[in-house]
């Protein structure tokens, strides 16, 4: 890919998913809103060897991936100021706190609904 291209100026956002038709849905999702995918990984340990070699722009994180919980990923993106969803089965009340702050969907969500929340974000950062 020619680094002066158009697609080359997308933003990369980092997919944290473990249901493989849900993060291919994300995946082409972003592709159509002009986003380049970093994944998707289906493994907490994936993304967090992944994500440190390359810049990413935001997130979308599934918070239980294979019975692994993803908050200390979600924490390590907010240190980091990058914009990341938290996309979930679990009730708002279920989760601590600091993550009930609107940038959480909850299962089942469609793509669209991601699309536009991250769109959101992405506009105030």
């Amino acid at each position: 890919m020619d680094s002066a291209s158009p697609v080359a100026e997308w933003p990369r956002i980092l997919v944290l998913e473990d249901e493989y038709h849900l993060a291919a849905e994300m995946s082409e999702a972003l592709t159509a809103h002009h986003f380049l995918v970093a994944g998707p990984y289906g493994l907490l340990s994936a993304a967090l060897f992944a994500e440190p070699e390359m810049k990413i722009d935001g997130a979308i994180v599934d918070l239980n991936l294979h019975g692994e919980l993803a908050y200390e990923f979600a924490d390590y993106l907010d240190q980091r100021d990058i914009p990341r969803i938290i996309v979930t089965g679990y009730c708002s009340n279920a989760m601590p706190e600091r993550y009930r702050d609107g940038r959480c969907l909850r299962k089942p969500v469609g793509a669209d609904a991601i699309m536009a929340k991250l769109m959101s974000l992405m506009m105030v950062h």
